[in-house]
């Protein structure tokens, strides 16, 4: 499955809140607090978050539980304007012109982020990022490395949109291995992801809002 859309709304969190009361009573101090209704988690619509904000999930998924729909693995988001540890190919640099935000990451021709620690293949994990390629760039090639098999696994997308932001989501069991080596299993770790357009030379490769969650 893959689908890709152009992006420009972004949410932010809200804040929850809670209210602790303090009263005196006959000369003794008496903590009164309000019950509380059950917190309640919705499945976020993961579009925007904070500046420079990354949300792992420790360990692998657990074998006999599938994991939560709309769960997110982790969140790479640039508009800190610095670049993160994480980030082993390209650089954090102010966005194309009349985009949606500030900064990026960009690389000619890749961006590679290091998850290790933050994503595990399962087949219900997709990756979701937004990126731009320039017009003289002709494909798109999504690519992750696990680290069980020491093999890398990709896709290629053969008619990517350019000059202008669009979203990508794509399951990691689409992702293919070279011929004659073994698939991805449920809880192999997965060390780094890597988005693959900019030309050497040429346009660079855009990337924002790389993410993990799961989508069934």
């Amino acid at each position: 499955m893959i689908s890709a859309r152009r992006t420009h709304n972004r949410r932010r969190w809200p804040l929850g809140i809670a209210v602790v009361i303090l009263a005196a009573v006959g000369g003794v101090l008496v903590v009164i607090r309000r019950p509380q209704s059950p917190t309640v988690v919705s499945a976020p619509v993961v579009e925007r978050r904070p500046p420079g904000v990354i949300l792992p999930v420790a360990g692998p998924p657990d074998a006999g539980l599938p994991p939560a729909e709309g769960l997110v693995r982790f969140h790479f988001d640039f508009e800190s304007g610095e670049a993160p540890r994480e980030l082993r190919a390209g650089e954090v640099m102010a966005t194309p012109p009349n985009s949606p935000s500030s900064y990026c990451a960009m690389g000619s021709p890749k961006v590679s982020l290091a998850t290790s620690g933050l994503l595990f293949f399962t087949e219900t994990t997709a990756l979701r990022f937004d990126y731009w390629l320039g017009a003289d760039s002709r494909r798109l090639l999504v690519q992750v490395f696990d680290e069980a098999n020491q093999e890398s696994y990709e896709r290629v997308l053969p008619r990517p949109a350019r000059e202008g932001w669009t979203r990508v989501e794509l399951l990691l069991s689409e992702l293919q291995p070279k011929a004659g080596q073994p698939a991805m299993t449920p809880g192999d770790r997965i060390t780094l992801v890597s988005i693959v357009g900019g030309k050497v030379r040429g346009t660079p490769l855009c990337v924002d809002n790389l993410h993990a969650v799961e989508v069934r």
